[in-house]
């Protein structure tokens, strides 16, 4: 046993010994989502020090941020010569950050060269990393009619609005109409090529009211949205606002 803890120590002084680059990182997904609570397994193409004492690398956890720090001798202190590090990237388990699931999702950059005091990997370890989800921008739009005093005579109005700027495809979540009262107003829409956005008019009400989508559920880049409100003569004031996601 105190044969066994000799050579232990004795390894420990020798890597030790050994001059350490203090390594970091901050490590996010092209979206910029952070590997939030993963980890970093390092390993290297030849496992000897300078001593000819075997030396593995440690591992490390990534942080709330994806920022990391580890100390590394630096590749010049190793022999044989030659040596490089490879970086295994993995997302946390937990389901609880993205990708927000129980599998990890992984990455691995080789060939990687440690050298100095200090040596940050952000660039090179992101610039790998895999996408952990999408980034979802929203889109909303707001439009309607009346001045709040005077009723809108009965009729039927036509606007043509929401122009999708975006220079994408738009996925519409949800088309609701507001009036000042609950009455019988309504409210339809349709693209610019007067495809139904929803199975059958909105009963416009003073709570925002939705309607019910129809099978076409985007808004093409450089596509607007017709409205068709049909007044009851009492509304004095009616909303319409589009939601969606791209």
């Amino acid at each position: 046993m105190n044969v066994q803890r000799a050579v232990w120590m004795a390894i420990l002084a020798t890597v030790s010994a050994i001059a350490q680059t203090a390594v970091t990182a901050t490590v996010t997904d092209p979206n910029g989502v952070p590997y939030a609570y993963g980890s970093v397994q390092i390993t290297l193409s030849q496992a000897e020090n300078s001593n000819g004492v075997s030396y593995t690398p440690p591992n490390a956890t990534l942080n709330q941020y994806g920022f990391f720090g580890v100390s590394l001798p630096g590749n010049s202190q190793l022999q044989p010569q030659g040596s490089t590090y490879s970086f295994q990237i993995c997302s946390s388990t937990t389901g609880l950050v993205p990708p927000f699931s129980a599998t990890a999702t992984c990455f691995v950059v080789s060939g990687v060269t440690i050298s100095g005091a200090s040596q940050n990997l952000t660039y090179v370890l992101s610039n790998a990393a895999v996408p952990l989800s999408a980034a979802v921008h929203t889109w909303t739009c707001q439009s309607g009619l009346g001045d709040g005093l005077n009723a809108i005579p009965v009729g039927t109005y036509l606007q043509s609005t929401c122009y999708n700027s975006t220079g994408v495809t738009v996925t519409l979540t949800s088309i609701k109409c507001f009036t000042d009262n609950t009455g019988s107003s309504t409210l339809n829409a349709t693209n610019s090529a007067s495809t139904a956005l929803l199975t059958g008019a909105i009963s416009c009400s003073s709570t925002f009211t939705a309607g019910a989508q129809s099978a076409t559920t985007t808004i093409a880049a450089g596509d607007y949205i017709k409205f068709t409100f049909a007044s009851d003569g009492s509304s004095k004031q009616t909303t319409w606002v589009v939601a969606g996601t791209f």
